[in-house]
């Protein structure tokens, strides 16, 4: 179910593995950021794979993804997805919404960012990531 006044756009249930796939990149390139001791990089990346995660997940049930400008829309449509059952769409979503806190933390107060942000926000996504791989098997997103 899509909130009132929100857009979306289509791509069908073959966007969700592109989606799916994008979710990994960007939780590698969070890491490799990490590693590198950039931690805004990390955190955004990060960020950016929840968003392609959450968007994975629409696709595939819905055939629409959020197509706003405010992030929590997409985690918004994966709570009104009843064919996810209720404790995965719950992990899901505060995983999703723990990262959004981290980057609005980082992003608009003028403190650096530190390592256990980076952390943080990688930690969100392995675990939202997580909740959501018995789907990703079952659409068969892991590959053979």
């Amino acid at each position: 179910m899509t909130p009132r006044g929100s857009r979306s756009a289509g791509d069908g249930p073959e966007g969700a593995v592109r989606h799916w796939k994008k979710a990994g990149r960007f939780l590698a390139a969070a890491r490799h950021d990490r590693d590198g001791r950039h931690w805004e990089a990390a955190i955004s990346s990060a960020v950016l794979g929840g968003i392609h995660l959450a968007d994975a997940l629409s696709l595939w049930y819905t055939g629409r993804r959020s197509a706003t400008q405010r992030h929590e829309d997409a985690t918004d449509r994966i709570e009104g997805i009843v064919e996810i059952d209720a404790p995965v769409r719950r992990r899901f979503a505060d995983h999703v919404r723990a990262l959004l806190e981290v980057k609005n933390l980082v992003q608009y107060s003028g403190d650096e960012s530190r390592a256990t942000d980076a952390d943080e926000a990688i930690t969100h996504l392995e675990r939202a990531l997580a909740a959501v791989a018995p789907i990703a098997k079952g659409a068969g997103w892991l590959g053979p």
